[in-house]
């Protein structure tokens, strides 16, 4: 009887044994503002043809001793921070918070302030993981745990002291158009600072543009985006702040004499509505940089008038 007690009891232990480093390290799943970061790139579609986006996790986050790590390209990718290394130090700043974490350490440095952390930043497989709650709560964000999934909420975008509550895209066909409206917050954020980077020079009105084709005017620029920032959600919602974005068409090589003449401002043109302004676009792939940062967010049709 003892004997078979013993046995079990070994058993039981040596299923722990096995258990434990196999639990070490577990795989969970990361949700920034409800929408979940892939670990493989989405496909954007460009000038160019298709190529991979930026925004993805290129390491599974795992739970390591209880704590939650993300490889810390999430941190500068979907929040906007500048990383830097100075091994085996990690420099992170954001708005007026910097970050100083030392892999294998669990001391760190805020705005010159020592902290203690309760998880240490390592590295595996060429990745420098970090604990991402101390990270993220650190820049204003919170931070949840359920079910195998860490959820990370980011702070709202404000224009003018106004809270931005969601984005809208208006897209014209032919005939019609569809209107999509994103209400995730580093979405939302991401794109202002985009569309903000993406105006270069300031230019002159282009002689010829509008909403719909003109396959009669050289140099006619034609509205591929119109995107707005909403104090109010919806059809009927009001903006806080738009933007256009216009694509030159009819880069005719020999133009007859009789036909309109546009002015070649460049192929690109930011136009900011709200403050009466045209720029340049400091792009070189528009269409590749809108996908790819549009994808991190959950877009829903609101509006489709296509005839």
């Amino acid at each position: 009887m003892k004997k078979s007690l013993l046995t079990a009891i070994f058993a039981v232990f040596l299923l722990l044994a096995i258990a434990v480093p196999a639990m070490a390290y577990q795989n969970f799943d990361l949700y920034i503002d409800n929408v979940k970061v892939p670990t493989v790139p989405n496909i954007c579609y460009g000038e160019k043809g298709e190529t991979e986006g930026t925004y993805y996790m290129d390491a599974q986050p795992q739970l390591k001793d209880g704590r939650a790590y993300v490889p810390v390209k999430v941190i500068s990718q979907y929040l906007g921070a500048d990383i830097a290394w100075q091994r085996p130090n990690i420099l992170i700043a954001y708005g007026d918070t910097s970050l100083t974490l030392t892999l294998g350490s669990k001391t760190a440095v805020k705005n010159d302030a020592q902290l203690t952390l309760d998880a240490a930043p390592y590295a595996k497989n060429g990745r420098t993981m970090v604990p991402i709650r101390f990270i993220a709560e650190a820049f204003g964000c919170r931070v949840g745990y359920a079910n195998a999934k860490v959820y990370i909420n980011t702070a709202p975008l404000y224009i003018d002291g106004k809270k931005v509550v969601s984005a809208q895209n208006w897209t014209r066909m032919t005939m019609g158009g569809f209107l999509d409206e994103c209400k995730t917050n580093v979405c939302i954020n991401r794109l202002y600072q985009f569309l903000l980077d993406s105006e270069g020079e300031e230019t002159a009105v282009p002689e010829y543009y509008g909403e719909m084709f003109n396959m009669d005017v050289p140099y006619f620029y034609y509205m591929l985006n119109e995107i707005s920032f909403m104090e109010s959600a919806g059809v009927d919602g009001t903006d806080i702040q738009k933007f256009k974005i216009y694509q030159r068409m009819n880069d005719y090589g020999e133009i007859l004499e009789w036909e309109p003449k546009g002015t070649d401002l460049g192929e690109w043109l930011i136009y900011d509505v709200t403050h009466g302004k045209w720029y340049k676009l400091a792009l070189t792939d528009y269409n590749k940089d809108f996908s790819d940062i549009t994808s991190i967010g959950d877009w829903v049709q609101i509006l489709n008038n296509v005839a």
